[in-house]
């Protein structure tokens, strides 16, 4: 089963020309800032990375110009206990 990128998922994504790794947790616009890195949907990238699935290599345009980024990982998002 194809693990895909919805609101409330941990994602790992990686840089494809830079090589660098980075976690975020995937949330609505406005979702807070609690420590967490987060990336909204209604980022260029967040709107571009919305419904891919793990796996999948993915261009997106940024006002640096094209960037080029694969999903790693796409988890249910952890609860934390307070």
């Amino acid at each position: 089963m194809n693990k895909i990128v919805k609101v409330n998922c941990e994602l790992c994504i990686k840089d494809m020309v830079t090589g660098e790794e980075e976690t975020y947790v995937f949330v609505n616009p406005g979702g807070g800032s609690d420590g967490v890195n987060k990336m909204s949907i209604a980022s260029p990238i967040g709107r571009a990375l919305l419904d891919r699935s793990e796996g999948e290599i993915v261009e997106v345009e940024v006002p640096s110009g094209i960037r080029k980024i694969k999903i790693l990982k796409v988890a249910p998002l952890r609860k934390t206990q307070g």
